[in-house]
């Protein structure tokens, strides 16, 4: 009886850290982000200002784009990891980076608001986007909205798997499915 219990644990235990361990950025989004040069700093014009989101060490989310996260590898005491397993980890949540060194980038750290965080993505889209003649984009005009609310809703879509862009000209969100 005694080794069924124990391995019931292991089994449980064993979930636990499966489930743990989810992506929240996929393998092949990862991989394309990290494709650097040593002398340029990146070659994907199409990603390079897309919105990505990590943790940081006071509890804050960060918002940021690839090409600052290069530029924090670049300068990061930790050079054992390449790009790609520096992304992934940071992208994935893994590990947190430094709060004090996230003032010196254009983005800006945002608190989570839990009753977002609880919404469906469904109900997000219904009630915040509007949708282009196609349904393949969305778009987002937080007009009245807190800056920790309009971030948190574009965090909440992003661990959604959505791609976070923002356009200058229009003044809006462009969120869509990668």
């Amino acid at each position: 009886m005694r080794i069924i219990n124990y391995i019931s644990v292991l089994i449980i235990i064993s979930l636990l850290l499966i489930a743990c361990q989810k992506k929240i950025v996929s393998e092949g989004f990862v991989r394309k982000l990290a494709k650097t040069d040593n002398k340029n700093i990146l070659n994907i014009p199409d990603n390079a200002t897309n919105h990505l989101y990590v943790c940081l060490d006071n509890n804050k989310i960060f918002v940021t784009n690839v090409l600052e996260l290069y530029d924090w590898y670049s300068n990061y005491e930790d050079k054992s990891k390449d790009f790609y397993t520096f992304l992934d980890n940071v992208l994935n949540q893994r590990f947190k980076l430094k709060s004090a060194i996230a003032t010196k980038y254009e983005y800006q750290s945002f608190t989570v608001n839990p009753n977002i965080m609880k919404l469906s993505s469904k109900a997000i889209i219904r009630k915040y986007f509007e949708q282009n003649e196609s349904k393949e984009k969305y778009y987002f005009y937080p007009k009245s909205l807190s800056t920790d609310d309009t971030q948190t809703i574009l965090y909440k879509m992003f661990l959604e798997g959505y791609l976070i862009s923002f356009n200058d000209y229009a003044g809006n969100y462009i969120i869509e499915k990668y």
